[in-house]
């Protein structure tokens, strides 16, 4: 960790961003004049609530998290082009900002006319921009339509001037929202390639916005998960990668499940009493197992006897029977013969849902009849024999 106030790019502390949400315009304005009573002044959205960072000279940072997290606001903040409703944001060196593909650049311009306002912009001489608009135009691979509007390029060939343009000046601190993935994968390697020599070498700080978890991995050492405008997590890329993942498969598991469950009410006819219960079976710890599991029958027991057996033929996927398995979010695997009898695997690394599931039709109503209902695998062993 720095030592020293002077070793921190980007200095956050406690901060807030709110945003007032207004029924109309003219509540709005009439807000802005001091004129809208407090019944109609609107409801706070706090978009980032409580942020602190802090993020050394030369880290490339990531930031990730779901639409609405706020991370754009945090580009925002640290840009300047708003202000934080309360807290502290210290923000040390010269900074280059690229929020959004076009931002700075008119479509009726030549590719050429707008690195040159853009350099102006930025206070550079004319006889430094003429030498750094070859450098552009080399990295942008664009020496044929340099000359010709940007209106005229395609989404992908605007993203490469913009970039190069961004990237042709060696900043103190360079922002990026969603840029890096957009384009080819040609230009976004070589783009990866041009954001790390410039935080190796010239010791720029990388503030990086973006939905691709992977791409953030690859170029950053350094991950800020935000979610509902506070940091749910601040560490080592692969760390947060790794948690990060954990949070989306859970998540998906959830909505499958609530998937599934909608399906057997729809099987079930309108508005049935529920007599289907979804059972899922996992690893005591929640992660791999050391060995695959082979069952060879699954049933439920109440008062010492079977309610209801989970098939595992060829045919053990078909909704239509009243017990089967499920095939959503299961490690399920092929039918097979282990040790003589038929069985079905849990597989152990070969699906990232630890889990197998199967629908049990029961001669009861599971929520009106409340009786302990115990799962018994009742014949299941290992590879590893045990």
């Amino acid at each position: 960790m720095p030592d020293s106030g002077d070793a921190w790019a980007i200095r956050a502390r406690d901060v807030r961003k709110v945003y007032r949400l207004y029924a109309s315009r003219r509540d709005r304005v009439l807000d802005m004049l001091g004129l809208l009573g407090r019944a109609r002044a609107g409801r706070e959205v706090a978009a980032l609530d409580g942020v602190s960072l802090e993020i050394a000279r030369g880290e490339k940072v990531a930031v990730i998290g779901r639409n609405g997290a706020g991370k754009s606001t945090l580009l925002k903040l640290v840009s300047g082009v708003t202000q934080p409703t309360s807290g502290t944001l210290d923000v040390s060196g010269a900074v280059h900002a690229l929020l959004q593909i076009g931002s700075g650049f008119h479509p009726d311009f030549t590719g050429r006319q707008n690195v040159y306002a853009y350099f102006a912009q930025l206070g550079i001489t004319a006889a430094e921009a003429e030498r750094r608009l070859a450098e552009v135009v080399d990295f942008a691979e664009l020496a044929e339509y340099i000359d010709q509007p940007v209106a005229t390029y395609s989404t992908g060939m605007a993203v490469r001037l913009m970039f190069s343009a961004s990237t042709a000046i060696v900043p103190d601190l360079l922002l990026l929202d969603e840029v890096l993935g957009v384009g080819d994968a040609y230009f976004a390697q070589k783009s990866f390639e041009r954001i790390s020599a410039l935080c190796a070498r010239q010791g720029t700080t990388l503030l990086l916005v973006t939905h691709d978890l992977y791409s953030a991995a690859r170029v950053c050492n350094r991950i800020v998960w935000l979610d509902r405008g506070r940091v749910l997590l601040d560490g080592d890329a692969s760390f947060v990668v790794k948690a990060y993942e954990e949070s989306i498969r859970h998540q998906e598991e959830a909505r499958l499940r609530d998937e599934k469950q909608r399906r057997l009410r729809v099987l079930q006819g309108g508005d049935a009493p529920a007599s289907t219960m979804l059972v899922e079976i996992r690893n005591a710890d929640r992660g791999f197992l050391a060995s695959t599991v082979y069952f060879s029958a699954i049933e439920l027991r109440r008062d010492g006897r079977s309610v209801a057996v989970a098939p595992l033929a060829t045919n053990a996927f078909d909704e239509r029977e009243p017990s089967h398995l499920d095939r959503m979010a299961s490690a399920w695997g092929e039918a097979t013969t282990w040790r003589d009898r038929p069985a079905r695997p849990f597989l152990n690394f070969e699906s990232p849902f630890q889990k197998v599931a199967a629908a049990f039709a029961l001669p009861f109503d599971p929520i009106t009849d409340r009786r302990d209902i115990s799962i018994q695998p009742c014949s299941c062993a290992t590879t590893s024999g045990r």
